[in-house]
């Protein structure tokens, strides 16, 4: 049912593009692909259940953790950070809310941190010191915080869950959502087992297309075990398609979520809706350089607001609908939901071949995908 798709995933690892793939789909319930292929590493054959690196496809796991506090009572998407993290109202940025920095409408896009070199508390303090861009209107201003707004936030789940980051991200949302192989800020001694077992990915840098394993960094274990709330999720493919049937209501066409899986509520619907509703609508994003939707940590499909042929990067394809939602990470995932098909999916590339060459074979995939199950 998925020939086209599949069949462009085994041309990437071929031409280069990838070292190896995981890919997986549902549809209203029942799974129509899952596949796998190529290296994880140099000494590894990939694997069903390969930890992978999701990078920024992560991102939504911590918006999903803030709404558990949100369900709670604890938070409000207008919360000033700086009612939760002291100091962070530094240089201008003392009004800035948490639904801002979800929205990516803060302005903080700079801070002087050295991943991972840097620990934890470092980190903090150089995100506190960061500076309100000049002229930015926190809110009406738009440009995606790649790294910064994350650690704030990540700061907030510590100060509001009352516990450290990555356990109350594993404790309220990765364990009651089955997703009990991935990992936010992994500990030391599960990284040396995954790396014993073989079942680590350690993506390479395939942009020049010569055969071999050019490493990036992130197989570290300085990169997987520091706090990086929006970049170092790892886990199989299979888990992050969990993370979007939670957040998808399989049973009917055009549902939203209900925050529930498998008989385990994670969060409550209206507080999965409002995650995926559109709170940034028809503004330009400053790093990505496209009219870009966002909801609260998730990137919503944007076809309908680009002009003159250009594609959002890091979108659903042509065919999805305009309610899909998800997140793509840096040239080599993208997980995602479509309500109005009853779609979820995950798709990792074990190999970043540079920013246009990802965008491309982003796109295709994800129109074969469509196209296979007769979406298009």
């Amino acid at each position: 049912m998925t020939d086209r798709l599949r069949r462009g995933l085994e041309a990437d690892i071929a031409n280069g593009g990838a070292r190896g793939v995981q890919a997986c789909v549902w549809r209203r319930g029942q799974g129509v692909f899952e596949w796998f292929a190529g290296r994880a590493s140099p000494s590894a054959a990939m694997r069903a259940e390969t930890a992978v690196l999701w990078m920024s496809a992560g991102k939504p796991v911590t918006a999903v953790a803030l709404g558990t506090l949100v369900d709670a009572g604890r938070l409000d998407w207008d919360d000033p950070v700086s009612e939760w993290v002291p100091g962070f109202e530094q240089n201008g940025k003392e009004a800035i809310t948490v639904r801002q920095v979800l929205t990516h409408t803060g302005g903080f896009r700079a801070a002087a941190v050295d991943y991972p070199a840097d620990d934890w508390p470092t980190i903090q303090r150089k995100v506190n010191a960061a500076r309100l861009e000049p002229g930015w209107v926190s809110g009406e201003r738009a440009g995606y915080h790649v790294h910064t707004g994350w650690w704030a936030l990540g700061a907030v789940v510590e100060a509001c869950g009352g516990e450290g980051f990555a356990a109350y991200v594993r404790r309220a949302v990765l364990e009651p959502a089955g997703m009990t192989r991935t990992w936010v800020t992994m500990p030391p001694e599960v990284h040396d087992t995954l790396h014993k077992r073989g079942l680590f990915a350690a993506m390479p840098d395939t942009s020049d297309r010569v055969e071999g394993w050019k490493p990036t960094g992130t197989e570290t274990k300085a990169w997987c075990t520091n706090v990086r709330p929006g970049g170092n999720a790892y886990g199989p493919a299979s888990d992050l398609l969990r993370f979007y049937r939670l957040m998808l209501d399989e049973s009917t066409v055009g549902g939203h979520a209900c925050g529930t899986l498998d008989g385990a509520r994670v969060l409550h619907e209206a507080t999965a809706r409002q995650l995926v509703d559109r709170h940034r609508d028809g503004l330009m994003d400053r790093t990505f350089r496209h009219v870009m939707d966002w909801g609260l940590g998730f990137m919503l499909d944007s076809k309908h607001q680009q002009r003159d042929g250009q594609t959002a990067p890091y979108g659903y394809g042509p065919h999805a609908s305009r309610d899909a939602f998800g997140h793509g990470g840096s040239q080599c995932s993208v997980g995602f939901a479509d309500p109005a098909h009853g779609l979820a999916g995950a798709i990792f590339w074990n190999g970043q071949p540079g920013e246009a060459v990802h965008q491309k074979r982003l796109h295709a995939a994800m129109a074969a995908l469509y196209e296979d199950l007769g979406l298009a």
